[in-house]
């Protein structure tokens, strides 16, 4: 295969079609010179050519020259192909980085017709390593015209800092696996907002959840179906396909009569129920919460199936077995513990069919995949098995389990819980011995059942392996507004607070819709049904000492109802993009939606007593939009320019960057005005931002200058949305934002522990806060609030990392730390020779001085911890700190109390940069 990649290369064209089962190469590197390469590899205008690189003992591989010191958001390198990938499940590259923090994402595109598919990861850390690019995580850009038809590869590095490194790739490959999901592509572009939004996040949660069982498997789309990839394969499983074309279903038919095996979710077209052997008697909603909580499982049969999995579903498809062999394997169960008489998955001779999408990623629903598929495609439970095994041991982003226990032996040498932590360690070794006696034997579900237990325990031990701050802004984003729980905020709140979790962001108002009683915008069924979730959220958020900082997704029209975005259709108000197509979010320009927008932001500020706003989508949808007639007028009449061919001049022509940065004025006078206004009404009100991890790239694509928001002041804190699985890109991108912050106000990441771009296991969670901390920032906020985060993530944290109360770091007041603040102005970090005695004053500007009691001044570490070396005296009542320390990163932080309003007494910590 290697020399007829070669001699392909040297043409610039491969021609390959996969088959199932096989693994296909689509360039394993081994380029005779650098001429081959570049015959084959073209950079864009920006990037430098590529060279062929020594793999030790591994032969040749490339190198990516990614000198990000110059101004390039990117290296880019593309190949000219004609590939059939349609039945292609999943594709492997191998990187090698020397410089980690160099990158953001890497980006691996394929070009089809008029568009691409993409798929952004993390880059993982320094050496070696082999990324996968599982189908389900590919997204469109423009009109790709199927993956039977690709004709360009795109390798793509993303800078995150400004260094000049390079990037090794080598054995770029693909997979056409026996067992596939089904990708509900044509629902999603039939109804991309609503529908496709669901199968796409179908699709994505069940082949990460068969990844992650160990369980071989890859992505295609209903296109590819169609085209026959299912040819030759054992097991499909539609994850969610309301949409299904006649030809695809008669392509399921003929997988299914040549000896294929299929898994359903929710929608049971009249064919497939056929095949299944059951048939559809009913749909439902349900008549009160919780009411679908659980599936429990009734099959002795079939080896391995979980007792249970979780669901919370809010509808049902119900069917009933007629034939072939077809049953019932679990029946619903409420929220109370009543089972109910509706099935909730049967299974027969050709596969299985399940009552509703699948909801979260628990380890039950891995198993009941591994029982499922082990029962139907003999010989996979000895790979879950293996994995199993191997994975036991890999906590957080350490590599093995004697790297964790290495950290926890350090860590948590001299913490309370040390000796708990110890206890787990011994558990772990326990468990995995008996683990590895059962592979030995065969016995496939408990090599999983102890092999759960022991990477259960060595979680717990790295988990105890954490120390809690004293001053900390620890928070969640919660997408529903409504809390984690059914019954309401109280319970949300007191999960928080066990949690040592000190306040809450919920989405309470869209740009047409609301949670609360508004006089402004159409009133939501959330607050029809469940009442006013402002004014509930705030009263438990007092209750447990929670600040509440609700959050509006700014512009955007997803949620409004129909007649109020047709209203806002109608009147001129919404976006327009490039093309001339009308987009669902109100236009930044418009000046009466700017009223609405501010009005409403000083609605919730005004009339409940929260803690502060918080912006989300404070932006432009995309680089494409908005380029209505009244953008046009309103950027003539702001900047005397004459744009006589609309929108090219603006889009790509003479007056593009002019309009970009109008596009960031339109958003930045928003919140301005919002800071300015929030402040005369209550002044200690906090503004704060969710805000792209990718700026100034943000600039540009979505008018996004949240630099300019913090240096002008306007921010009371941010929040940039690093979502990552990736601790490398994670580190790189809070390195940077502390350096584009500079210490003006509090940074606080956004770790996405369930987004679209990253799904994180408690632990891992962890080990991003843990970053933070250690790059300086003085807290975190975790998306999404939800059930299953309340049960898994936050406890995780509370037992040791968040286990004591933290006092808010934004509730300070401002510090100027002296000579911190005036050598090398705007740098992160201030550097001393060693062994000199540097005293550091600290001084109270703004409004709080003279209100301030019992002030000290500490020497602390980067990660917020007390460090000694250090004299404290007074010096005109100045708090002046003497430090000589020899080695080491400290900041100097100010403890007091704040003396407010009715005699009312707040703590507070004011750190340095």
């Amino acid at each position: 295969m290697k020399a007829l990649i070669y001699a392909l290369a040297l043409t610039g064209t491969l021609a390959l079609t996969a088959a199932a089962g096989e693994v296909i190469v689509l360039d394993d590197f081994e380029y005779a010179d650098d001429a081959a390469a570049r015959a084959a590899w073209q950079p864009d205008e920006d990037s430098e050519p590529i060279t062929v690189s020594q793999r030790p003992g591994r032969g040749r591989c490339l190198r990516l020259p990614c000198d990000f010191t110059r101004e390039v958001r990117r290296s880019v390198y593309d190949r000219t192909v004609n590939l059939d990938l349609g039945t292609v499940g999943s594709i492997s590259l191998e990187v090698n980085l020397v410089q980690p923090k160099a990158f953001g994402n890497f980006t691996l595109y394929f070009h089809s017709g008029d568009g691409w598919y993409g798929s952004s990861q993390g880059l993982p850390g320094k050496g070696w390593h082999k990324m996968i690019f599982d189908k389900s995580g590919f997204r469109t850009e423009d009109s790709p015209a199927g993956w039977n038809r690709i004709d360009r590869i795109r390798l793509s590095a993303w800078k995150a800092q400004e260094i000049a490194t390079y990037l090794e790739v080598d054995n770029l490959q693909a997979y056409s696996e026996d067992i596939v999901v089904v990708r509900g592509s044509v629902t999603m572009k039939e109804d991309p907002e609503a529908e496709g939004r669901t199968a796409e996040r179908a699709a994505r949660l069940v082949a990460g959840l068969l990844r992650q069982a160990g369980i071989p498997a890859g992505t295609v789309d209903d296109e590819d179906v169609i085209a026959g990839a299912l040819r030759g394969r054992k097991l499909a499983i539609l994850a969610y396909n309301p949409r299904l074309p006649d030809e695809e279903i008669a392509a399921l038919e003929q997988f299914v009569n040549g000896g294929g095996k299929i898994m359903v979710f929710y929608t049971l077209h009249a064919k497939l129920a056929e095949l299944l052997g059951i048939k559809q008697t009913n749909w439902m909603r349900r008549e009160y919460e919780g009411q679908f909580a659980d599936a429990v499982f009734e099959a002795s049969d079939i080896v391995g199936l979980p007792k249970s999995i979780h669901q919370d579903s809010w509808n049902i498809t119900i069917a009933e077995p007629v034939g072939k062999n077809a049953r019932v394997i679990a029946r619903w169960r409420d929220a109370e513990g009543k089972l109910l008489d509706y099935p909730a998955l049967l299974a027969g001779d050709v596969g299985v069919f399940m009552g509703h999408i699948l909801l979260g990623s628990e380890p039950a629903k891995e198993r009941m995949f591994t029982a499922l598929i082990g029962h139907y495609v003999p010989g996979t439970w000895q790979q879950v098995a293996q994995n199993a095994l191997d994975r036991s041991g890999q906590i957080a982003y350490l590599p093995d389990a004697q790297a964790v226990a290495d950290y926890v032996s350090q860590n948590a040498e001299g913490l309370p819980q040390a000796a708990a932590a110890k206890r787990r360690l011994a558990l772990w070794q326990q468990e995995s011995d008996r683990a590895r006696q059962a592979f030995e034997q065969s016995k496939w579900p408990d090599v999983l059942d102890l092999a759960l237990k022991a990477e259960g325990a060595l979680r717990e031990a790295y988990v105890l392996a954490h120390r809690s701050r004293t001053a900390e802004f620890r928070a969640v984003w919660n997408h529903s507004g409504t809390g984690a729980f059914a019954d309401g905020w109280e319970a949300s709140m007191k999960n928080l607070a066990d949690c040592g979790f000190n306040a809450v962001v919920p989405n309470m108002w869209w740009g047409g819709v609301a949670h609360y009683k508004s006089s402004l915008l159409p009133l939501s069924r959330t607050y029809q049904e469940q009442g006013d979730q402002i004014a509930q959220c705030v009263a438990a958020g007092k209750k447990y000492g929670i600040e509440v900082h609700p959050w509006k997704v700014n512009w955007n029209l997803a949620n409004a109802p129909e007649d109020f975005y047709q209203q806002m259709l109608q009147a001129g108000r919404t976006q327009v993009d490039v093309n001339g197509k009308p987009v669902r979010w109100l236009c930044p320009s418009h000046p009466d939606n700017f009223k609405l927008e501010l009005d409403t932001m000083l609605e919730v500020a005004r009339n409940y007593d929260v803690d502060g706003v918080h912006f989300d989508y404070i932006r432009y949808p995309s680089g494409d939009t908005c380029y209505c007639d009244g953008c046009r007028e309103r950027f003539q009449k702001d900047t005397g320019l004459k744009v006589e061919n609309w929108p090219e001049d603006c889009y790509r022509g003479r007056y593009r960057e002019q309009y970009r940065e109008w596009r960031c004025e339109q958003i930045t006078r928003l919140v301005k005005a919002t800071h300015d206004e929030v402040k005369k009404i209550k002044p200690n009100l906090k503004i704060s931002a969710a805000v792209f991890n990718s700026y100034p790239g943000c600039k540009d694509g979505v008018g996004q200058d949240w630099v300019q928001w913090v240096e002008e002041g306007y921010l009371d804190f941010i929040c940039p949305m690093d979502y990552t699985n990736s601790l490398t890109t994670f580190e790189s991108l809070v390195s940077r934002q502390m350096g584009q912050v500079q210490g003006r106000i509090p940074c606080y990441p956004g770790i996405g522990v369930t987004s679209s771009a990253s799904t994180l296991s408690p632990d891992k969670a962890l080990a991003q806060a843990e970053m933070a901390r250690a790059l300086g920032a003085d807290g975190f906020i975790i998306f999404n609030y939800h059930q299953a985060t309340a049960a898994e993530t936050l406890p995780a944290f509370g037992r040791a990392l968040t286990g004591e109360p933290a006092l808010l770091p934004h509730n300070a007041p401002r510090v100027s730390f002296l000579p911190l603040d005036e050598i090398q102005p705007g740098a992160p970090m201030v550097r001393f020779p060693p062994g000199r005695e540097v005293t550091i004053t600290a001084q109270v500007t703004g409004a709080a001085t003279g209100q301030i009691k019992k002030a000290r001044l500490v020497l602390e570490t980067v990660t917020g911890f007390p460090a000694k070396g250090a004299q404290v005296d007074e010096h005109g009542g100045v708090p002046r700190l003497r430090v000589n320390k020899d080695s080491g990163t400290f900041r100097a932080a100010l403890r007091g109390e704040l003396i407010l309003a009715h005699d009312r007494r707040q703590p507070f910590v004011a750190r340095s940069r």
